[in-house]
């Protein structure tokens, strides 16, 4: 069990632990979870440090209620369209200034521990781009993923143009986000855009014990897989593949040597 403090000091998600998993709860349920830039810069804090935290050997973020994350709040949105000498700061920055998405999607996307978002019910918008950087997606039954990028004329981001495609292909990829059309949980199993889906009923029991399979004793063996794989992703040659498996299966036996 970690030492982390997981009393709620947070706002807008939440921290609690399980075995050796931090399970992350956006927590919004008034509002569908949707997206702030307060809880991106929570879901940085939390990140940064469970990293730190040895105990922890991987991060499951979920949502509170009947929602994953709707998308951007719609009041952060309208902010965007004020005009300048109208703009009232207040205490939520302005979205789209927060570090989660300037450039916290390449630091997700490199995390050393595995990361799962277990999707629990409506995702749209960036409730489904945030989940693109994370190792393995998982989804409830009545879960629904959409983007409708389209119809709010803003640009995806998070990566999401590059990830996307690696998970469903290039041509599915630009259709999914030129219609904007719902997917059923079963459509995103089928395009590799999740990896498995549980049924309503104990779903985040069942993620857990699908997380709990995926953690091998040796956490390094873990990472080196992770890294070489990213690595091939967004270089994709079978020579850069060959090479970054011999560096970490040498950092692999060092570190066993000394240990």
């Amino acid at each position: 069990m970690s030492t982390m403090d997981s009393s709620n000091q947070y706002t807008c998600i939440e921290l609690h632990y399980s075995d050796n998993m931090a399970v992350v709860t956006l927590n919004r349920p008034d509002r569908l979870n949707a997206y702030t830039p307060t809880m991106g810069n929570e879901l940085v804090d939390v990140f940064r440090r469970c990293e730190r935290d040895d105990e922890i050997k991987a991060i499951v973020v979920t949502g509170s209620g009947r929602a994953f994350c709707s998308g951007a709040d719609s009041a952060c949105l309208q902010r965007l369209r004020q005009p300048a000498n109208e703009f009232q700061s207040g205490n939520e920055p302005l979205i789209g200034t927060e570090e989660f998405l300037t450039g916290f999607c390449s630091e997700l996307y490199h995390y050393p521990k595995p990361t799962i978002a277990a999707i629990n019910g409506i995702a749209v918008g960036i409730g489904v781009t945030m989940t693109l950087p994370f190792d393995i997606r998982l989804a409830s039954r009545s879960s629904l993923l959409k983007l409708p990028f389209r119809e709010i004329g803003v640009m995806p981001g998070l990566g999401s143009t590059m990830l996307l495609p690696g998970l469903v292909g290039v041509a599915r990829a630009k259709s999914l986000f030129w219609r904007g059309a719902s997917i059923t949980p079963k459509e995103a199993e089928s395009m590799g855009l999740v990896e498995k889906v549980f049924g309503d009923d104990n779903f985040l029991q069942s993620v857990i014990g699908f997380c709990r399979e995926l953690l091998p004793a040796d956490t390094e063996f873990t990472a080196s897989v992770k890294r070489a794989i990213n690595a091939g992703a967004l270089d994709g040659t079978i020579e850069n593949a060959h090479a970054l498996e011999q560096k970490f299966a040498q950092i692999l036996l060092q570190r066993r040597a000394t240990s």
